[in-house]
């Protein structure tokens, strides 16, 4: 197997064009997608409410209404997450049916909406 090895004089590197300007290396370097930072999207008070509205639905769904204390400050919690647009953690004990309420309600798209019952 033969090796090949390249090597090149100073002369053979010279060349008769002129160095580029600064300016014209900084351009060719720059790609524009480098050094853009994306913006997160939030999510609209119409999306908030959906979110609730989905989680309201499940939560009849199991029998769980506002006649049980930890639902109501669920229910302060949600009312907050639509009107501030703040994301808000859930953890609410609810020793009735002995579980806590855990969940996130998040403003960035990019996250989901969790809501659950965890054993005590």
């Amino acid at each position: 197997m033969t090796e090949n090895n390249i090597t090149m004089s100073v002369e053979e590197i010279k060349t008769d064009k002129e160095p580029l300007d600064i300016k014209e290396i900084s351009i060719i370097h720059k790609p524009p997608f480098i050094n853009k930072k994306t913006q997160p999207m939030y999510r609209s008070k119409k999306e908030r409410q959906e979110e609730v509205k989905n989680i309201i639905l499940q939560l009849s769904k199991a029998n769980l209404n506002t006649s049980f204390e930890p639902i109501k400050k669920l229910y302060v919690l949600f009312k907050k997450y639509i009107n501030e647009s703040k994301k808000i953690y859930v953890n609410i004990p609810f020793p009735e049916i002995k579980r806590i309420i855990s969940g996130v309600l998040p403003i960035e798209k990019s996250e989901k909406v969790a809501m659950g019952l965890i054993n005590n």
